[in-house]
C-alpha cells in the first residue's frame, strides 16, 4: 500500500511541476491576470529599476539647472545692489564738490570714490574681471573689479555690470552714444544711471549725438587720485575743528602740517607720487612751492586745500589766488580747490615754512611765502 502511494505521489509531483512548466513558458500567470510570470519577474524588475534610475537622473538635471539658474540670478541681483550704492556714492559725491566725476572709467580704479567706502573698498564683481563690449567691436573696455563708470558730462552718467541671466540685464551691447541708450527688457548688461530721457528722436540723435567722454588715461586716474586726497584732508581738518574749535591759522604746505596726522585715514601726511607742486599767481608774484603737492590756505573766517591738475580739464582754478574775494572756481583749470570760501574780500594767513614777503593787495596787506622749505 506503501509502495502504491510513494508512486502516485511522484506521479502528482511530476504533473505539477509539468504545469508549472508549461505556465512559464505561455507566459500566462494562473495566480493573476497581470502580465508577469515567475520567470519573467526578475528582467521586469530590473527593467523598472533602470526606468526609474532615469527619471531620477532627469530630475536631478532640472534641480541642477533651477539651482544654476537661482544662483543666477542671485548673483544679478548683487550686482544691482552694487550698481545703486556707487550711484548713491557718485550722487554724495557730487553734492560734496558741486560736480560729477569725470572720466569714463572703471569703478575699481576711481580714487575719488574711496573715502565713502569702509576702508576705502569699493564694490566689485565677484565673478572679477568684464569686459563691455560695443556691438561693432570697436569698443571694449576690461574693468578688473567688473564695474564700469559712464561719463556723459553735465552731471549724466551710467554704471555698468555685465550680467549672467539674459533676464537681469537691460542692454544687449554696451554703447558709447547717450542717443543708444534704450533699456530693453533683458540683455547682456545691467545699466543704472542718470541721463535723462532715454526716448530720444532721430532729430535729437543727428543734432546732438551726445558721444561720451572715455579717457580712461593714467593721467586721470591720478587727478582723481589727487582729488580724492583733498576730500581726505577735509575730513581731517574738520575733525580737528571739532575737537580745537577751530581751524589752524595758517597757511601751510599739508606736508608741514604735524597737527593733522592723527586725523588722516592713512595715519600720515599725504604726500603726491609727482613730488612737489608750485602754486602761483596770475601776475608771479607769488610762488608757493609744496614737497606733498597739497596746500593748506587759511583765510581766518574759511579755507581752502589746492593741489594741481595734470589735466585742466580736471580742474577748477586757473591761478593760485591769494585774496578769498577772488576765489572763483570754473570748469576747468590748471589747479583743483576744495571747499567754496566766503566771498568777502580777505587776504590769505601769512605762510609757514618759507621765506616771507609782502604782497600788495586792496585789502588787508598779509605776508606769504615766495619759496617753501
Amino acid at each position: 500500500m506503501k509502495n502504491g502511494l510513494a508512486v502516485v505521489s511522484k506521479i502528482l509531483l511530476g504533473v505539477f511541476v509539468i504545469f508549472i512548466g508549461f505556465v512559464g513558458y505561455t507566459g500566462y500567470s494562473y495566480f493573476t491576470d497581470k502580465d508577469f510570470n515567475f520567470y519573467g519577474l526578475m528582467p521586469r524588475v530590473v527593467e523598472e529599476a533602470v526606468d526609474t534610475e532615469v527619471a531620477d537622473e532627469s530630475a536631478v538635471d532640472e534641480e541642477v539647472e533651477d539651482e544654476s539658474a537661482g544662483t543666477a540670478n542671485a548673483e544679478d541681483a548683487s550686482r544691482q545692489a552694487d550698481l545703486n550704492n556707487i550711484i548713491v556714492t557718485v550722487e554724495t559725491y557730487a553734492s560734496d564738490n558741486g560736480e560729477y566725476p569725470r572720466g569714463t572709467g572703471c569703478v575699481d580704479e576711481m580714487e575719488e570714490l574711496k573715502m565713502y567706502f569702509k576702508d576705502g573698498e569699493l564694490p566689485s564683481d565677484d565673478a572679477g574681471e568684464q569686459v563691455f563690449e560695443s556691438e561693432d567691436g570697436e569698443v571694449s573696455i576690461s574693468c578688473p573689479g567688473g564695474y564700469l563708470y559712464q561719463d556723459f558730462g553735465d552731471g549724466e552718467y551710467l554704471v555698468w555690470a555685465k550680467a549672467d541671466d539674459d533676464a537681469s540685464g537691460n542692454s544687449e551691447y554696451f554703447f558709447t552714444d547717450k542717443a543708444e541708450a534704450v533699456k530693453g527688457e533683458s540683455g547682456v548688461y545691467i545699466f543704472h544711471g542718470s541721463i535723462g530721457d532715454l526716448a530720444w528722436s532721430e532729430a535729437e540723435k543727428d543734432g546732438n549725438p551726445l558721444t561720451n567722454l572715455f579717457s580712461g588715461s593714467e593721467s586721470d586716474a591720478r587727478d582723481a587720485g589727487k582729488k580724492a586726497d583733498v576730500n581726505n584732508l577735509i575730513m581731517a581738518i574738520e575733525t580737528y575743528n571739532n575737537d580745537y574749535m577751530g581751524y589752524p591759522q595758517k597757511t601751510a604746505c599739508v606736508d608741514a602740517m604735524d597737527e593733522l596726522d592723527e586725523y588722516l585715514i592713512t595715519g600720515d601726511r599725504i604726500f603726491e607720487d609727482g613730488g612737489k607742486v608750485t602754486f602761483e599767481t596770475e601776475d608771479g608774484s607769488v610762488s608757493i612751492t609744496c614737497e606733498g603737492g597739497h596746500l593748506y590756505q587759511s583765510f581766518g573766517n574759511g579755507y581752502v586745500f589746492w593741489t594741481t591738475m595734470e589735466s585742466e580739464k580736471n580742474g577748477n582754478m586757473q591761478y593760485f589766488v591769494t585774496n578769498q574775494g577772488d576765489v572763483v572756481k570754473g570748469d576747468v583749470g590748471k589747479y583743483y580747490i576744495y571747499p567754496s570760501v566766503f566771498a568777502d574780500p580777505v587776504e590769505m594767513l601769512p605762510f609757514e615754512g618759507g621765506d616771507v614777503a609782502p604782497v600788495e593787495t586792496t585789502g588787508v596787506s598779509r605776508g606769504v611765502s615766495r619759496t617753501a622749505n
